[in-house]
């Protein structure tokens, strides 16, 4: 008698397409993109894996500096992080002072977040506490709606890895 995966064990062939909730996070963003006629690059890529494998948002400079050099300029960045976010890739938050910071949006949860004013530590509050409001502008008809809620803290509640909190420690031991 032969091997059997059991009555209810259907196999695939190799032209049998995944469903999305099987793909990784890297081909939906891939598939994501194809889907919105843009082509896939090598920078495109590689910004959807420095996003993949970040814990917190990133600015476009930074993402730029984890990429390394020879991969792309930061105006290279700057044009990918707004067509991620034309098709949904990424989500677009703001520091106090006005820059942008990116983190990925398929295949995670939405945060909102809790940022220090002096050195932008970035703390994800853990919950989506504005959801239930975009659900109830969702109802009244709105399309394709989104929020960004962020609070900023003048000091971060974290001394040991804070930068302007380890300064001001070393400042007052060395009086």
């Amino acid at each position: 008698m032969g091997h059997s995966d059991g009555p209810m064990t259907k196999r695939r062939g190799p032209n049998t397409k995944k469903r999305p909730e099987e793909l990784s996070i890297m081909d939906q963003c891939l598939r994501a993109l194809k889907a919105n006629g843009l082509s896939i690059t090598q920078p495109r890529k590689r910004i959807i894996q420095v996003l993949i494998d970040s814990k917190e948002p990133l600015t476009n400079e930074a993402i730029h500096r984890r990429l390394g050099r020879g991969v792309c300029d930061l105006a290279t960045v700057y044009r990918c992080m707004s067509s991620f976010e034309e098709v949904r890739i990424v989500h677009r938050g703001f520091f106090d002072d006005g820059t942008s910071f990116y983190e990925l949006d398929m295949g995670r949860s939405h945060e909102d977040y809790i940022i220090c004013k002096r050195c932008r530590h970035t703390e994800p509050i853990g919950f989506c506490i504005a959801s239930d409001m975009e659900r109830l502008v969702a109802n009244r008809g709105y399309k394709d709606v989104s929020h960004t809620l962020t609070f900023f803290a003048k000091e971060c509640l974290d001394p040991d890895n804070c930068p302007h909190n380890k300064a001001a420690a070393k400042a007052s031991k060395a009086k």
